[in-house]
């Protein structure tokens, strides 16, 4: 995994919220219909990663060529195999709006504006693709004038990152700055060009190796809050500190989740990522997108996933989910 694959996009608003971090493989160049004029809009496919026969969730971010943000409201998908020979029908969902937690409020009908008065993509839930390969999403946007956008989405016969069902990596992540080990490379957000102390210290008091084998359930964060281009990683990594915190002083089995961060990088500077992190993002064969979230239980399994974004609400639900 290269820089260029963490953090390279083609479009402004790639670089700003429908990769977050990284370019996703999943991407169909941003196309559009080409409307013309300034607010003529593009779609990107903001999913890192998309499996036939599973449902799962499917995210596409909007925006104008000079960085605007589509948000709030809804919008149409339709999902259209690429390949003619394929037996798979297109199908058509609604689309609302998914905000980065924390940020402005969206409006409640689908407009343009800055980054300023609220970013996120467009998801649904439960898509479930019945051919691997290629697939178009046109895209339905209802403005002043109506606009239909194109992007694609690679349906990927198998899981190339840790899946519900899998057993997590026993990842021996570092939680201590040591001379092979700087404190930056365990948390972008310290070190010498940041915090002098480690940052978020409830998310690096131990290993995912040592969560699992306490048999405890814990959640676990890959991301980059220092050097991620997006506005998802560092609110991510925020939320998920907040709910450890809060864990951290609740009951007996409350205070039995691990949190843990895994930071990408070990040297930015030098283009080293962290091993810790490869194990998660890129070990299968995958692009090594950022950031994503992971529900762990007692015995070790994954039981949910997240990439790109979540809102804070599934992730408090999820997170309780693992003390029943």
């Amino acid at each position: 995994m290269t820089r260029r694959q963490v953090l390279a996009a083609p479009l402004a608003f790639a670089a700003l919220v429908a990769n977050a971090c990284s370019r996703s493989t999943n991407t169909g160049n941003g196309a559009s219909a080409g409307t013309g004029g300034p607010d003529e809009l593009f779609a990107e496919t903001a999913s890192f990663e998309t499996v036939v026969g599973t449902p799962q969730r499917v995210m596409v971010g909007i925006s104008t060529g000079d960085g605007r943000v589509l948000h709030g409201g809804q919008v149409g998908f339709t999902f259209t195999p690429v390949d003619a020979s394929s037996p798979a029908k297109a199908f058509r969902m609604v689309a609302p709006f998914l905000p980065v937690p924390r940020s402005a409020i969206p409006p409640k009908v689908a407009s343009i504006g800055g980054a300023g008065d609220g970013i996120g993509v467009y998801a649904v839930d439960a898509v479930t693709f019945s051919t691997p390969g290629f697939w178009t999403i046109t895209v339905n946007v209802e403005l002043p004038r109506r606009q239909r956008l194109e992007t694609a989405v690679e349906v990927l016969p198998t899981f190339r990152v840790p899946a519900p069902g899998e057993a997590a990596p026993r990842t021996r992540n570092p939680v201590a700055a040591s001379a092979e080990t700087p404190i930056e490379a365990i948390d972008s957000r310290s070190g010498p060009a940041g915090l002098a102390e480690l940052a978020d210290p409830l998310l690096h008091r131990e290993s995912v190796a040592a969560l699992i084998a306490d048999g405890r359930p814990g959640v676990v964060i890959v991301s980059t809050p220092a050097f991620c281009v997006s506005k998802f990683c560092g609110p991510l990594t925020d939320i998920v500190s907040e709910v450890a915190g809060e864990y951290a002083t609740g009951s007996a089995a409350e205070r039995s989740m691990g949190f843990v961060h895994i930071e990408v990088w070990h040297s930015f500077e030098k283009n080293q990522v962290n091993p810790s992190a490869v194990e998660w993002i890129s070990a299968r064969g995958a692009a090594g997108n950022e950031p994503w979230i992971f529900l762990i239980d007692r015995t070790g399994r994954i039981t949910q996933r997240w990439d790109n974004l979540v809102s804070e609400a599934a992730l408090r639900q999820g997170v309780a989910g693992l003390l029943t």
